[in-house]
């Protein structure tokens, strides 16, 4: 993913995972044990060199107490605000 230059709004989107986990105090171990991943996933994800799924997505935010679908709805408004 690295050759693939990102949309802002996925940027965004990982931004406010981030932010989420920061807020909590949570380190990625501690994130990544709680959505069921490794932390070097959760690692490459936040650093946006993995793309998350969606299935991965939504542990995240069970994980964080994060909305699901208005962060996916912001997500979706925000490409295609991008899109030419």
């Amino acid at each position: 993913m690295s050759n693939v230059r990102l949309p802002g709004a996925y940027h965004d989107l990982l931004k406010k995972l981030r932010t989420g986990r920061f807020v909590q105090g949570l380190t990625q171990a501690d994130l990544a044990r709680r959505a069921r991943l490794t932390q070097p996933t959760l690692s490459r994800i936040e650093a946006g060199t993995r793309p998350v799924n969606v299935l991965e997505l939504y542990a995240l935010c069970e994980a964080l107490q994060l909305p699901f679908i208005e962060l996916v709805s912001q997500f979706a408004v925000e490409m295609h605000r991008e899109s030419p």
